[in-house]
């Protein structure tokens, strides 16, 4: 995925165009034809499990949904464009725990100094 124009420069600090998600599908893929888009096109839906890496170099998994379209004569050669999608990344929650509990074991060593008086 490629962000293009001031909001990915701040999202990211770089100049665009910036590549913000390299990733694959990791699981079953669902790819849906949807019925005859008024004027000639076609709609698809393509789902399903993703891994990959972010601009800054972290590692997400997620899923994602995709909506493609395109015309009869942009099909035969194989082209769609994305028109909308959601794509939600899972939190890594045993990090996000970690980093919490050495916070707390760090303020509570600094009450500990404190009271005791070293």
């Amino acid at each position: 995925m490629i962000g293009v124009g001031s909001w990915a420069k701040t999202l990211t600090g770089l100049s665009s165009p910036v590549t913000l998600f390299t990733g694959i599908f990791t699981g079953p893929i669902t790819w849906t034809v949807a019925p005859h888009v008024p004027g000639g096109g076609w709609k698809f839906q393509l789902s399903g499990a993703i891994t990959g890496v972010l601009w800054n170099g972290r590692t997400v998994n997620g899923t994602t949904v995709q909506n493609l379209y395109s015309s009869t004569g942009q099909l035969n050669q194989g082209i769609g464009h994305i028109k909308m999608g959601t794509t939600n990344l899972s939190t890594p929650e045993p990090g996000t725990l970690g980093l919490l509990g050495s916070g707390l074991v760090g303020i509570a060593g600094m009450f500990r100094r404190k009271l005791t008086g070293a």
